[in-house]
């Protein structure tokens, strides 16, 4: 079940935004502390642990994602996408 109104949300350009947007650093490995933490966050965060904590987010209403373009990103939110439909 989806509780898509219940975080708050705001009007950028006429969009709207939740105000809480998806950060991708522990996603694609940007520990800002060292290679080998950087490597370790790379090595754990499968595809299937990335959809889990992305189709949480889409349950409270969070569905902004801010990062670089990311192969491996964009094939879990599109699989969230297809989960959740």
């Amino acid at each position: 079940m989806t509780n898509l109104d219940t975080f708050p949300r705001t009007l950028v350009g006429g969009v709207s935004l939740p105000r809480l947007l998806i950060g991708t650093n522990w996603f694609l490995g940007w520990s800002h502390t060292s290679l080998a933490k950087d490597n370790f966050i790379k090595e754990y965060q499968t595809r299937e642990r990335i959809v889990a904590m992305l189709t949480v987010f889409l349950e409270y209403g969070i569905d902004a994602v801010m990062g670089p373009l990311s192969t491996h990103l964009d094939d879990s939110i599109r699989e969230v996408e297809q989960k959740l439909r």
